[in-house]
């Protein structure tokens, strides 16, 4: 799996943060080697445990941009109003109860394995990377200020870990996240992020997505995104080992087709897809065991909403994956669905609205079609299935063709 993130190589970074910024930096900060035995200490983490023990050592007001640190552990520390900067200056091997708070960092730095590690009110610009490396936990960034300064994602910078990160409350525009093993998102404000973690637990909450969140690819133990405001989620190709939950979140599109997503749940939601969304409404993956969408309103568009579980699209005929045991659908409204292709021991679509309805090629045990709103028609075409229940439908309204639905 490719990553661009945490950190890249030096010959291929452009380090481009405001000059002024940077100037007003090094003026008002004083270059840390002047900082006496505090210097000396950070040089030093077996001399400072000797001399202090696990003292709590304040830093401030100071500039890391003129000396290297290279395989310190840094540890019970607080920086304010620091500045850090340069590239590859900072390289260490561990940082364990640490707060920064006021800070600005610029440029490529090593943090090393991180644990207990607090970022308050800090900020980076332009296309510096910087953050944890495998086994980091326990990092919170919490009302910080990421703001890159240019939208090709190849000239982006990162901050986050390899390990566990949680960002409260945080503007972030242009820049990818990092946090393979863990994302916790409250109260956040992105702006075409990228974020592709290799096997984490993910939680956004409260947060808006705007331009594309993009997850292409990403590796996921689960995912669960709740009352927040998306533009486009891009999750396409994403592998999922465990469950997705999508509650109480409002947007645009979503684009999902996925491998894995044990169990599928879409509820309380609404979308509302612009006439030139640039992809339409897609979730579909051939492994999910149980899927329920609930009380979800999908409209516009010039496409239909694709839904699909099991044996999905005709790239997928005659594969034989686990088969899908329960998909349900109901108290919700799309114009045009795309349900064709499933491959579903159970289908239960009850109380919706539908302009149309498209089940073509699909393969169902229980078949329950009950007490939907249907506008235009419902397409059964090649649909065979032990058992339906279908409720009454109008003169003209269902497409038989090749099928073994039988209407009352």
């Amino acid at each position: 799996m490719q990553r661009r993130h945490l950190v890249t190589s030096l010959a291929g970074l452009s380090i481009a943060p405001s000059t002024s910024l940077l100037t007003s930096c090094r003026i008002m900060k004083k270059d840390i080697r002047k900082f006496g035995k505090m210097f000396e200490y950070l040089k030093d983490d077996v001399a400072r445990t000797r001399e202090t023990g696990d003292a709590l050592m304040v830093v401030e007001g100071a500039s890391f941009g003129g000396s290297a640190f290279h395989k310190q552990v840094w540890r019970n520390l607080k920086f304010v109003d620091c500045s850090f900067e340069g590239g590859y200056q900072i390289r260490l091997d561990a940082m364990i109860n640490v707060e920064f708070s006021n800070c600005h960092f610029s440029g490529v730095i090593e943090f090393g394995v991180m644990t207990n590690v607090r970022f308050l009110r800090c900020h980076s610009e332009g296309n510096s990377n910087w953050g944890g490396q495998q086994g980091s936990s326990n990092v919170v960034f919490d009302k910080c200020r990421f703001i890159g300064s240019n939208s090709d994602r190849n000239r982006q910078g990162a901050i986050g870990t390899y390990g566990e990160a949680t960002f409260l409350d945080c503007v972030i525009k242009w820049f990818d996240i990092s946090a393979d093993t863990g994302l916790v998102a409250r109260g956040c404000d992105f702006d075409d992020v990228s974020y592709h973690p290799e096997s984490a637990a993910v939680l956004i909450e409260n947060c808006k997505l705007r331009g594309t969140f993009n997850m292409v690819p990403a590796r996921l133990s689960s995912l669960t995104i709740r009352d927040t405001v998306v533009d486009h989620l891009d999750l396409n190709r994403a592998d999922v080992t465990g469950d997705i939950l999508i509650e109480r979140v409002r947007g645009r599109s979503l684009l999902a087709l996925i491998a894995g997503g044990t169990r599928i749940t879409v509820r309380d939601s609404q979308f509302r897809i612009g006439p030139q969304a640039h992809s339409p409404f897609r979730l579909a993956s051939t492994d999910t065991l149980h899927a329920l969408i609930d009380n979800v309103q999908i409209s516009g568009g010039s496409k239909p909403v694709e839904l699909g579980f099991g044996t999905v699209g005709m790239a997928s005929k005659g594969i034989a994956p686990k088969v899908n045991q329960t998909f349900t659908l109901r108290n919700s409204h799309i114009d045009h669905l795309d349900a064709t292709y499933l491959r579903s021991a159970h289908v239960r679509f009850e109380g919706n609205e539908f302009g149309r309805l498209e089940l073509q090629h699909s393969r169902i045990g229980t078949l329950e079609l009950l007490g939907n709103t249907i506008v235009r028609t419902v397409d059964f075409t090649n649909v065979e299935a032990d058992d339906a229940k279908v409720q009454p439908l109008g003169a003209g309204q269902a497409r038989l063709e090749g099928s073994n639905i039988r209407l009352d």
